[in-house]
């Protein structure tokens, strides 16, 4: 079974890296968004999110709706709240007990979390871990890249070994 260190609606590592990740200034203009006009932030950030910005990516209407509905229907309070969550919350000492193969998947044009403030240091503190890196993917690669992200989930699974695989429901029994 794949698993990692993971938060919020976003799966997103973060570790020791926050002083690397965490800048005051980026910080207090995504708190300012969400507070003047929410909806407008939701909208506008849905472009870097989905790497839409790109030349030659191709991002419908529809998925950046989708993102700004996902955001609007969070409410004020937690769309507010979590960028204290994502942005304080400290993950090291939970990935370092991480004890199962993991997979952990970051893109190189990731505009929203750089690769280098999550990915590489999460693959440090993650005895074992596998860091594999999607050239041109974006924060929000599992909706973009779909296909080539299940495809590399089922390659990691079907590669993992067979302890692995039978932990979780065959250990509590169930097939």
């Amino acid at each position: 079974m794949a698993q990692g260190c993971v938060h919020g609606g976003n799966t997103r590592l973060v570790t020791d890296c926050r002083s690397a990740h965490r800048r005051k200034e980026p910080l207090a203009q995504i708190r300012a968004g969400v507070h003047t006009d929410r909806s407008q932030f939701f909208k506008d950030l849905a472009v870097p999110f989905y790497g839409a910005n790109r030349p030659g990516n191709k991002v419908s209407e529809g998925l950046k709706e989708s993102f700004w509905l996902q955001g609007m229907l969070a409410g004020y309070p937690a769309a507010y709240d979590c960028i204290k969550a994502f942005s304080e919350t400290d993950f090291t000492e939970d990935c370092k007990k991480v004890d199962v193969p993991t997979l952990i998947l970051h893109g190189d044009d990731d505009q929203i979390v750089p690769i280098a403030a999550a990915a590489e240091l999460s693959v440090k503190l993650i005895k074992g871990a596998r860091l594999d890196v999607i050239k041109g993917a974006p924060h929000g690669m599992c909706s973009t890249l779909k296909d080539e992200i299940n495809a590399r989930l089922s390659a990691f699974i079907a590669g993992s070994n067979g302890q692995a695989q039978r932990s979780g429901l065959e250990a509590a029994g169930t097939r």
